[in-house]
């Protein structure tokens, strides 16, 4: 019912569910674009009002417009101030989409009951509530800031400014990550070494001692190594570490409260024991694991779970190397910035954003760096990059000044077709 996260790169958007669980459900459009001046210019005519801030609210008062009676009519009042807006120019679907969903939030209902609700009036707390929503929906603040909350990969994860809005394309990104290590490379399968036979009914106990011996033998699960490079919000770490038990997670940010926001998640989900969380800046962080020493699942316990407001020490407790590389790096050429949607411009952290003069400088660091920061056998890493970067990303680890050799390079594609995860596989 909302829109989906438009990606940063200003790419037509992957279908996807950026609301929360309780809250209207979406699926994301598609065709939205990186200018403000691509969008449609069209002005609806508004009935009298008063104004408050930059936008329309009908007025309460003799001889004035009355605020809305019914939710329907608040409904119809916000998708049109939203479809009008300086920042929020959209079709009436979309902005219907929009008005729902923060509607929905601020009354606490699902899409069932606010449909069932239509015809009944609107209380003076929620409209009050739903006012302002729209005031700073129109404005340009993303949805997701305004309600806190993004979808990612079935869960509702926390948002707020200083971290990156998780978007519904790079759940494609997770999900080549996890299908790697789902299946079996490097003996990395969820059930360690399992023994296959049938079940009698008439089984004696000589046979069930013979089963107890095999149950003895059967090895723990081993452990992944992964490392996510500028976590953010924490969607992928958090989503790798509880869609793969046998996984273990650094997610490494430069942002104190991005790994503040990452920290939470984590704890909310139950994902803390198996992430930890290091504040550094990423390719040095990776450049200095050929050196740690330690064992790795010594982490600092201030760093599992939910990270302090202070800075977070370096840590590097990774002596052995990772088995897997996951990020989803800043990749907007600096140019290309001030082009970006306002809601993405304006509020999402340019930190997560800027990805140098050509948006290639975190690819380019880190195929500098080789493959020294994996452990030896399988390895892979998995890159999202931005619409047109994937084959430049792919030659600089293709290179023949790249430490990758044995490694195999290929492009995946998202579900509008575009070249969006770089995918490297060590065999």
């Amino acid at each position: 019912m909302a829109t989906g996260k438009t990606p940063r790169d200003g790419t037509p958007g992957t279908p996807g569910t950026p609301g929360a669980a309780g809250t209207p459900g979406a699926t994301g459009a598609t065709g939205a674009t990186a200018t403000q001046s691509q969008r449609p210019a069209l002005q609806p005519q508004p009935p009298a009002t008063t104004r408050a801030g930059d936008i329309e609210r009908p007025a309460t008062g003799a001889g004035d417009i009355e605020r809305p009676a019914t939710v329907a009519e608040a409904l119809r009042w916000g998708a049109r101030v939203i479809g009008g807006g300086p920042y929020t120019h959209m079709d009436d679907q979309l902005a219907r989409n929009e008005a729902e969903w923060l509607l929905g939030w601020v009354a606490g209902w699902n899409r069932t009951t606010l449909l069932v609700s239509l015809p009944d009036g609107i209380s003076d707390e929620v409209w009050e509530r739903f006012w302002e929503a729209i005031q700073r929906r129109v404005n340009g603040e993303p949805l997701q800031y305004i309600t806190g909350e993004a979808a990612f990969f079935g869960r509702s994860f926390h948002v707020e400014p200083g971290c990156l809005i998780p978007r519904p394309e790079t759940e494609l990104l997770a999900e080549a990550a996890i299908t790697y290590i789902r299946s079996g490379h490097a003996g990395w399968s969820h059930g360690g070494s399992g023994h296959a036979g049938t079940g009698h009914a008439g089984t004696d106990l000589a046979d069930f001692a013979h089963l107890q011996r095999i149950a003895g033998a059967i090895q723990p699960t081993p452990i992944v190594r992964v490392a996510d490079i500028g976590t953010g919000s924490g969607a992928l770490a958090v989503t790798i570490a509880l869609e793969c038990p046998s996984a273990s997670v650094w997610a490494v940010d430069l942002s104190a409260k991005a790994l503040r926001i990452a920290g939470a998640n984590a704890t909310a989900l139950g994902a803390a024991e198996s992430v930890t969380f290091v504040q550094d800046d990423g390719i040095e962080w990776l450049a200095s694991l050929t050196s740690a020493t330690g064992a790795p699942d010594e982490a600092v316990p201030s760093q599992r779970g939910v990270a302090p407001d202070e800075a977070v020490p370096p840590a590097i407790h990774v002596p052995n190397g990772l088995h897997i590389l996951v990020s989803n790096p800043p990749y907007i050429p600096s140019e290309d910035i001030q082009a970006l949607d306002a809601d993405v411009r304006d509020h999402e952290p340019r930190l997560a954003l800027d990805g140098g003069s050509d948006g290639l400088d975190f690819y380019r660091s880190l195929a500098a760096l080789g493959q020294g920061v994996f452990a030896p056998g399988p390895a892979a890493l998995f890159l999202e990059v931005g619409f047109g970067q994937a084959q430049d990303v792919k030659a600089l680890f293709a290179a023949t000044n790249a430490d990758f050799v044995g490694w195999t390079f290929d492009v995946l594609r998202d579900l509008q077709g575009i070249e969006r995860v770089v995918r490297g596989v060590r065999s």
